[in-house]
């Protein structure tokens, strides 16, 4: 099941490229960016339920994120380590399909208006691009 849009996915990638990380850090990143507002708007098991759900469904999408998981605590976590023969443009895109669920569910759950709020208040040097609803490519 994929329930992203193109706007989501570009969206998910627009956060991921505003990331100082590389590899599956980026996700991780995101997803730690997302977390504290998430919390206080669903709770630390909320936002667990949330991103697991998330994982969950990208995983059925890309197998490369089967070396994730979510922790108690709702951070996103590697619990196998990258395989160095997969390349990193191989991994961004897995990266894209986690968060572009992530980014949807909440969008099921809280609707897209509030959903890019949140986003533009995460991250306001990307407000421009985001108020558009990530078609500015």
């Amino acid at each position: 099941m994929n329930n992203t849009t193109p706007e989501i996915r570009d969206l998910a990638r627009r956060l991921l490229a505003n990331e100082d990380r590389t590899s599956v850090d980026a996700a991780v990143g995101v997803c730690q960016e997302l977390r504290q507002p998430l919390i206080k708007l669903a709770g630390t098991e909320g936002f667990r339920a949330l991103l697991s759900r998330a994982l969950s469904l990208a995983k059925t999408q890309d197998p490369l994120l089967a070396g994730l998981r979510v922790g108690a605590d709702g951070a996103l976590e590697r619990f196998e380590p990258l395989d160095p023969q997969t390349s990193h443009s191989r991994w961004a895109e897995a990266e894209v399909q986690l968060i572009a669920q992530l980014l949807a569910l909440l969008a099921t759950f809280i609707g897209q208006p509030l959903t890019l709020q949140l986003v533009r208040g995460i991250w306001p040097n990307l407000a421009d691009e985001v108020a558009g609803g990530g078609n500015n490519s």
